[in-house]
């Protein structure tokens, strides 16, 4: 999650796929607020409830990969939405 990397971008999807399960990450705040602060369209997209019930305790369960691929495809209008 080096969101940084990005600051002359005019949109920034950032894929933060642990951040939820680790709680707040000042870090990557601060990163995106400085790209939303130079301009940038930022879209941040971790697991919601619904997707960390899906991936389950232990994210390299190959049984819940299948729920958590569906759970994720259900949060695609997040980045749809920065795209249009």
């Amino acid at each position: 999650m080096n969101a940084d990397l990005a600051a002359d971008a005019r949109r920034v999807l950032v894929l933060a796929p642990t951040s939820a399960a680790f709680g707040p990450m000042p870090r990557l705040s601060a990163q995106l607020d400085a790209l939303r602060a130079a301009g940038s369209r930022v879209v941040l997209v971790t697991p919601d409830a619904a997707a960390r019930t899906a991936i389950g305790r232990n994210v390299l369960d190959p049984a819940r990969r299948a729920g958590a691929a569906r759970a994720g495809r259900a949060q695609a209008d997040e980045v749809g939405a920065l795209w249009a």
